[in-house]
């Protein structure tokens, strides 16, 4: 205001005569204050709050689990006469200063500041923030990665329901695949002779299994396996070699059989640097000479039976006994190994990209942490049931990045701050998978490096109506999707936390111009598809927004509010079940077979879906 008084011949010619203060052009010709108070940003309250910052990510204690939010209340005229965050009263300081602590819960959090002055003007602020005893930051495999992403149990029905009918449902099924298509005559004599007596060389030419037996059975440390070979069959070949065989006759044929041949082994299956391990121990073939039979074609040679039988049985059973043990641990061995890093999924991971434009590509990495395998007897005592646990690391990489923020990475969830986190599994399907949230998270994580709240909206993106038209929409996600279990309510939610929106439109006719923050908590579920398992949003559980327009504009706000969240609730909810998702591992055998590519292949089956302490557990069969 001026050293005088203003004259005046409208109230219009008296704005900004008395600051923040309404005036009225009298009937003197001269502008009185009155007690109205413009409605302006700069004369309106302001929210300034110095900790945490926007999309901040704190990393805090276990055990107390709170954060202190300090900052600034101001008005242009007037008093504060009331400050709450999250609706508890804050005491305010002459200065406007104020400190207040707030619970804070493992992952998304969000702060809602409120505030009014004496003249009864109101404003919100809203942030949010990611809490967490501790973050994995991913830049490229396997630095970042969630130590405990993925889990599978294997229970004894998994790996041997004790049928060979088929289909294929089971490990031992696989395993005796291996077995039956074990090439013996490859594997004794090598061309060479078995034996050399009376002037003959003796050639075992060929031996056929009859039939095989296989059984499986979970053990601590791993899997107990027991197989038989029966009714073994082989032909002989006796070369001569001097004149005394060749006045006997000369060369002849004849032939064996070996009743059975019996092995037990214990496959002990271990993680070494992040590598799937498998030791075989107790491997102990058995062979009983005396289920051996020798036999001559040829009348001439008959005599040779009799002086070649005691060597060939103990010959022969002490070469099955080394041959089969080899094969355990050169071949069934090795393929469970072939078959289990199938559980290892290396993949790429798409997000539709919410512009319309093409998918946000990341890709999904994960390598062996952990074996936990039980007999289902005591000790330990309780014993966990029969079968095992593979767990698994996994992160979720980009390799393009895009987004301008930076921050500590991924909560990890950490049991909620208690400690102790692990993939999760009840142990109760035959077979079970476990995706925990901190997987989850790397996932989105990666997905919002690339970019995907990252896009600008226009008035054909938005779609233009009767109240909303010139849209002109920049929207810029300052903190990554976070999942989290860890609220009051123990429910699955997604939190979006500070997504700006800058924004020029046309409003019934008048030009806007607004700057938005809002925070969206989505309800989000994990499911079956077609292929494997997918990430839904089924539906939006809260959205906080802040949002302050051009003084024009002000009285707005709440309809500016009510279009913005109504679109971004529309374009999140259009994702439906369309957020992403991968296709389950298969356990394939057919390289160790000697089969073509999908010949000896179990294959997923999922029957339920449901939670466990921080864990998406998916329970199913082969």
């Amino acid at each position: 205001m001026g050293d005088g008084p203003v004259g005046c011949m409208a109230d219009s010619d008296c704005v900004g005569a008395f600051g923040c203060m309404a005036g009225a052009c009298g009937e003197d010709g001269i502008c009185h204050e009155t007690d109205q108070k413009v409605l302006t940003n700069e004369c309106r309250p302001d929210i300034e709050v110095d900790h945490p910052p926007r999309a901040a990510t704190l990393v805090g204690e276990g055990g107390s689990r709170s954060v202190e939010v300090t900052g600034t209340v101001s008005t242009g005229a007037g008093n504060i006469t009331e400050l709450t965050i999250n609706g508890e009263t804050v005491s305010v300081g002459g200065d406007g200063r104020f400190s207040h602590t707030v619970s804070a819960q493992v992952g998304g959090n969000v702060l809602v500041l409120e505030t009014k002055d004496s003249y009864g003007q109101e404003r919100k602020r809203v942030q949010s923030y990611l809490w967490s005893t501790g973050y994995d930051k991913p830049t490229q495999p396997y630095d970042g990665v969630a130590e405990h992403g993925l889990g599978f149990f294997l229970g004894q029905n998994s790996l041997d329901d004790g049928s060979r009918e088929p289909p294929l449902n089971d490990l031992a099924d696989l395993f005796k695949m291996v077995l039956d298509n074990l090439d013996l005559s490859g594997l004794l004599g090598g061309g060479e002779p078995i034996l050399n007596q009376a002037g003959y060389d003796i050639y075992l030419t060929d031996l056929r299994i009859g039939y095989t037996t296989l059984n499986l059975e979970g053990i601590d440390g791993g899997i107990h396996l027991v197989t038989s070979l029966n009714d073994i069959e082989g032909d002989l070949y006796f070369d001569c070699t001097n004149w005394q065989c060749v006045l006997a006759g000369g060369s002849g044929t004849g032939g064996l059989s070996v009743q059975e041949v019996l092995l037990e082994a214990d496959i002990v299956l271990s993680v070494e640097d992040n590598m799937l391990v498998v030791n075989m121990a107790n491997v102990n073939a058995t062979v009983n000479p005396n289920g051996i039979n020798v036999w001559a074609n040829n009348g001439w040679t008959n005599f040779l039976v009799s002086i070649i039988e005691f060597f060939v049985k103990d010959s022969l059973a002490a070469d099955l006994e080394t041959t089969l043990e080899n094969a355990v641990e050169n071949d069934i061995g090795p393929g469970l190994v072939g078959g289990l890093a199938g559980l290892a999924i290396n993949t790429s991971f798409e997000f539709p990209s919410l512009s319309g434009g093409g998918p946000i590509v990341l890709d999904l990495v994960s390598d062996f942490h952990s074996t936990d395998f039980h007999d289902g007897v005591a000790p330990p005592d309780p014993s966990p049931p029969q079968g095992g646990v593979i767990a698994l690391r996994a992160g979720g990489y980009q390799s393009n990045p895009t987004t301008p923020y930076e921050n500590l990475g991924i909560p990890r969830r950490d049991r909620c701050g208690q400690g102790g986190q692990e993939v999760f599994l009840p142990r109760e399907a035959d077979l079970e998978i476990g995706l925990t949230d901190d997987l989850i998270n790397q996932l989105l994580h990666a997905g919002w490096q690339g970019g995907l709240l990252e896009f600008p909206l226009d008035s054909e993106a938005i779609g233009d109506n009767a109240l909303v038209s010139n849209v002109d929409i920049t929207v810029s996600g300052m903190s990554a999707p976070t999942a989290s279990d860890c609220n009051d309510r123990q429910m699955l939610l997604a939190q979006i936390g500070d997504i700006r929106i800058d924004a020029s439109l046309t409003l019934a006719n008048s030009p806007v111009t607004f700057t938005a923050y809002i925070t969206v908590q989505l309800n989000l579920e994990l499911g079956a598809t077609d292929e494997g398992i997918g990430i839904n949003i089924t539906g939006v559980d809260n959205m906080y927004t802040e949002l302050t327009a051009d003084d024009a504009s002000i009285e707005l706000e709440p309809t500016l509010i009510g279009v913005l969240e109504g679109q971004l609730a529309g374009l999140l909810g259009g994702l439906g079940d369309g957020l992403g998702g991968f296709d389950l591992p298969e356990f394939d055998l057919s390289e160790t077979v000697g089969l073509p590519p999908g010949s000896a292949v179990l294959s997923i089956k999922i029957d339920d879906v449901t939670r466990l302490d921080g864990t998406t557990v998916v329970s199913g069969s082969f």
